[in-house]
C-alpha cells in the first residue's frame, strides 16, 4: 500500500512539473513575409512576390533568411547557404545562380528589407517582422569596381 502511495505520490509530481514547464513554454508567433528575387540581366523578376507565414517562438522568433528558405522551400525553388559551423547567415546561390568570380566580375547575392540594406547583420541573424518585404537581386559587378568600394568602406 505505501508503495502504490508514493508511486501516485511521484506521478502527481511529475505532471505538475510538466505542466509549469509546459506554462514556460515559449508562445508561438507567425509573422507574414513577401519574398521576391530579380536577376537584372534577365529583366525581369526571376521568383515571386511570394507571400509566406513563418512561424517561430518569441524566444527564438524567425530571421530573413528563414522566411526566405520557407518561401524557396514551399516553392520548390533551389538554393544554397553558407553553412558553417555557427550556423547559416547568408544565400549563396538560387536557383542556377551561384556566387562566384569569373573573368573580371564577381556574381553576388544581395538583399534589401523593405526597400533598404539593412543597417547591420546577415539575413540569418536579423529578425523577421509582419509584413517585411524582402528582395534578393543578382548583382554582376567589376571585381576591381568591387575591390575598390571594399577598400573605400574599411576606411
Amino acid at each position: 500500500m505505501r508503495m502504490l502511495k508514493r508511486t501516485a505520490l511521484v506521478f502527481a509530481l511529475f505532471l505538475v512539473s510538466a505542466l509549469i514547464m509546459s506554462c514556460g513554454a515559449s508562445q508561438k508567433v507567425t509573422v507574414n513575409v513577401t519574398v521576391t528575387v530579380i536577376i537584372p540581366e534577365l529583366d525581369d523578376v526571376y521568383f515571386g512576390p511570394v507571400t509566406v507565414p513563418v512561424e517561430g517562438k518569441a524566444d527564438d522568433p524567425p530571421t530573413i533568411l528563414r522566411c526566405v528558405k520557407e518561401a524557396f522551400i514551399l516553392n520548390d525553388m533551389k538554393y544554397e547557404t553558407d553553412e558553417s559551423e555557427v550556423g547559416e547567415f547568408s544565400i549563396t546561390s538560387i536557383g542556377d545562380y551561384k556566387e562566384k568570380t569569373e573573368g573580371d566580375y564577381t556574381y553576388f547575392w544581395d538583399y534589401t528589407l523593405n526597400g533598404e540594406e539593412p543597417k547591420s547583420g546577415r539575413a540569418g541573424t536579423i529578425i523577421a517582422n509582419e509584413g517585411d518585404v524582402i528582395v534578393y537581386t543578382y548583382y554582376k559587378v567589376l571585381t576591381e569596381e568591387l575591390a575598390s568600394q571594399d577598400t573605400l568602406k574599411n576606411h
